[in-house]
């Protein structure tokens, strides 16, 4: 089994999610350019998991709940926009 991580992307914060809650200021537009597509890639290719970045993006959840606790990136991008 194969799983995509850590959406929605983990690679623009030095913060360690372990110790910390990072914040990715991208704006959607960047995020889309940036972030998204691998895990569009991953999800085409029938990949068999996203695991999820506990992170906060505010471009996508203006709530600033972490993507992990995320009705808007979970099921708004994550299920319904990429599939």
């Amino acid at each position: 089994a194969a799983t995509a991580k850590h959406f929605p992307g983990h690679g623009d914060t030095s913060t360690d999610s372990h110790t910390g809650l990072p914040v990715i200021g991208h704006t959607r537009q960047q995020w889309e350019e940036l972030d998204a597509p691998p895990f569009r890639a991953a999800i085409r290719a029938r990949i068999d998991s996203v695991m999820t970045a506990h992170i906060v993006v505010p471009a996508l959840d203006p709530s600033e709940d972490p993507a992990t606790l995320s009705r808007p990136i979970l099921t708004g991008i994550l299920r319904e926009e990429l599939g």
